[in-house]
């Protein structure tokens, strides 16, 4: 069974990122039910949108 990554690091890059305070908007949200698991599964998606903001390599934040 596959876990979320709940890394600081950006998948496509490696490097760490952060949003900008406040920026993060919903973008999209999928609720699907898991028919194949008992109860009431479902699959949840949420995609959101904001600004991203580049942490420096020393751990300091913008």
């Amino acid at each position: 069974m596959r876990t979320a990554s709940r890394s600081p690091f950006s998948p496509r890059t490696n490097r760490p990122t952060t949003t900008s305070s406040g920026s993060v908007q919903t973008f999209d949200v999928e609720d699907i039910p898991i028919a194949y698991l008992p109860g009431n599964a479902r699959r949840v998606r949420v995609r959101v949108v904001g600004e991203i903001a580049r942490l420096a390599a020393d751990g300091a934040s913008f």
